[in-house]
């Protein structure tokens, strides 16, 4: 059954940068039902890839931020009723059976209403991308005081089994649909940072969000935010948006 829709949001990328996701996916066929390229550039010239790929793109024509983006895609995958909806980073790659693997689990846990594999760096490092709920303070530490932060986790390690852990990255949200229909699209306050945990704390209100370590991805992360100011200004305006949503220092989901 074609029982997955897939949302890549792009912004001034080059075809050659995006053929080794879009390959990735394609090999996925499966379970893929559609794949849906929503491009924020100024301008549309990958549209050309509709010419050499079976995909949907979609040029907005404004950047309303990574949520609003991939909101796009999401409510075509709700109307369409199709079960399953992946948000994916640009810059990922995997195997032909990773997206029919994670399906799977989801099609025989019906209590997991969002998976996310291991993903490691292109070296074979594990990437930490499944943390608890964060503090304002964690964050603080974790941007401008690494060595405290890694101390204030202490021997918090990822699991090897799966396992349920609040919050999953953004890179890489496999996600229960009907679940999303209930408790809202991204929050699209959050131009970019801080949706991902946004959106799995009210994912977990109704379910589990599991990390399957079973299944391996490489992500090529960049950490734009430690080399770019204005990555540096979104995550502090998307941190502060997140905070006064949710509560500065007394928080009882945390």
């Amino acid at each position: 059954m074609k029982k997955l829709n897939v949302s890549i949001v792009t912004y001034h990328h080059t075809p050659q940068f995006l053929e080794r996701v879009i390959s990735s996916v394609l090999k996925n066929q499966e379970v893929l039902n559609e794949l849906i390229i929503v491009d924020h550039s100024s301008t549309d010239a990958l549209r050309i890839l509709e010419t050499k790929y079976p995909l949907r793109y979609i040029h907005p024509g404004t950047n309303h931020g990574y949520g609003a983006g991939h909101n796009i895609a999401l409510k075509r995958t709700i109307e369409k009723e199709v079960p399953y909806h992946l948000v994916l980073n640009p810059d990922m790659e995997f195997g032909e059976a990773a997206l029919a693997r994670l399906a799977k689990y989801m099609d025989e846990h019906d209590e997991t209403v969002m998976i996310m594999p291991k993903i490691v760096y292109p070296d074979g490092r594990p990437q930490e991308v499944a943390r608890f709920i964060p503090s304002s303070f964690d964050l603080f530490a974790r941007r401008f005081m690494p060595p405290l932060a890694k101390i204030l986790r202490g021997s918090f390690s990822l699991p090897e089994r799966p396992s349920f852990i609040p919050v999953l990255s953004g890179c890489f949200m496999f996600l229960r649909v009907s679940t999303v229909a209930k408790v809202g699209l991204f929050d699209e306050r959050y131009f970019m940072y801080m949706e991902d945990v946004d959106l799995c704390r009210r994912m977990a209100s109704l379910g589990e969000n599991i990390y399957f370590p079973e299944v391996s991805v490489i992500h090529d992360f960049q950490k734009a935010s430690y080399k770019n100011k204005k990555f540096l200004k979104y995550h502090v305006q998307s941190a502060i948006n997140y905070f006064n949503k949710w509560g500065w220092f007394f928080d009882r989901y945390r």
